[in-house]
């Protein structure tokens, strides 16, 4: 996964996924590489932008 990748290079850039798959396994992955938040599809487009707004603010 690139965000495991870019935390091991010690690369701290919010990182939003967004994925089509209904596995509950991603929700917790995702978090414990250090991604802001896993979307999956269809989602809430002005939830994505509040969470990028968030990302971005940090």
């Amino acid at each position: 996964m690139l965000t495991r990748k870019l935390r091991e290079q010690n690369i701290l850039t919010p990182v939003i996924l967004i994925t089509a798959l209904s596995e509950k396994h991603l929700d917790d992955e995702a978090i414990s590489v250090g991604a802001q938040r896993l979307f999956r599809k269809p989602f809430d487009a002005n939830a994505l932008l509040e969470c990028v707004e968030r990302s971005l603010s940090k």
